[in-house]
């Protein structure tokens, strides 16, 4: 184990408010379970349900606009 703090998400809050267990993750604090895999299942089927792939994507922005064009993709 990495002595490293792991990194956080925009939905990690949300993920803790709603009482999921977490676990690091590609340098990552991502939750893997909440309730428990049947809750989760008939959850999702009844409802619908939602995957956390913020961690998943990057992007290198650079220029003298760079700033005005990352505001076109995160306003």
């Amino acid at each position: 184990m990495s002595d490293q703090a792991l990194k956080t998400t925009p939905l990690n809050a949300a993920h803790r408010a709603l009482g999921a267990r977490m676990v690091g993750f590609g340098g990552y604090d991502m939750p893997v379970q909440y309730e428990g895999v049947l809750a989760e299942h008939r959850w999702t089927r009844e409802h619908a349900g939602l995957f956390d792939v913020s961690h998943m994507g990057q992007a290198k922005i650079t220029g003298a606009d760079a700033i005005a064009q990352f505001e076109r993709f995160v306003p």
